[in-house]
């Protein structure tokens, strides 16, 4: 076993055993997402977001839903056995994917745009550190990234577009309160542009997960295991009351 298997290994242990219960915890980084950046020598990844990201507050875009994809996104990895130039590359995306976000204010496209500014102003950051993050990884994180614009401008073409989809739509298999507040949040992002009433927000939104479509072997899995319909009957009852 090398280094990199080793450390693979250890996380396996140590951070995946209690992934659900750490990725549940308040605050501006949760633990596991900690622990992930820093297994794959990302530690630059962490002070970078949390000096420099302006929507790390944003009522849904912010720092508990990036850290929520970023632990997902590690998960998916492990299970399809990716190797450590993909994995690094999916868990920067994971981090980036929403960064400088809007809350509402502006299309997505302005916000895919911001985020890949800010992930090669994260290149750059950190290019002499031991955080340094190659072109070629930072390139196909800007790859990742773009594919959860939306709506959707074009489908998944290989296995680690399709893992950056999946975990951006898994957050109604968040606890409460964590996914309670961020769907809360994500209807006052919402409202930026559009009027409704609570009862509404809540049938539309478990009507658009009720229609996802999992790409990944990874996603299919866990949400048929995890019981992904209960978790979208519990949140509807939450949004709803």
């Amino acid at each position: 076993m090398n280094a990199y298997e080793a450390t693979l290994d250890l996380l396996s242990r140590e951070v995946l055993v209690n992934l659900e219960a750490k990725r549940l915890r308040l605050g501006p980084r949760p633990e596991a997402c900690a622990d992930v950046l820093r297994a794959l020598g990302l530690e630059g990844v962490i002070n970078y977001i949390d000096t420099f990201n302006p929507s790390a507050g944003a009522p849904y875009h912010n720092a508990q839903h990036e850290a929520a994809v970023v632990t997902l996104v590690y998960e998916a990895g492990l299970y399809h056995n990716l190797g450590r130039r993909e994995l690094r590359a999916l868990v920067v995306a994971a981090a980036m994917h929403d960064f400088d976000h809007s809350a509402g204010a502006l299309p997505d496209s302005k916000n895919i745009e911001a985020a890949v500014e800010g992930l090669y102003l994260l290149h750059t950051a950190v290019a002499f550190t031991s955080s340094a993050i190659t072109d070629s990884e930072t390139a196909l994180a800007e790859q990742l990234i773009r594919v959860t614009q939306y709506p959707y401008i074009s489908g998944t073409n290989d296995l680690l577009e399709d893992i950056m989809r999946d975990a951006d739509l898994m957050m109604p298999m968040l606890a409460d309160p964590l996914r309670a507040d961020l769907f809360k949040g994500l209807a006052r992002e919402m409202q930026a542009t559009k009027s409704f009433t609570k009862q509404e927000f809540a049938d539309g939104i478990i009507d658009f997960f009720k229609k996802v479509v999992w790409h990944s072997t990874w996603a299919v899995e866990k949400a048929a295991t995890q019981g992904w319909p209960h978790h979208l009957e519990s949140l509807h009852a939450v949004l709803g009351h």
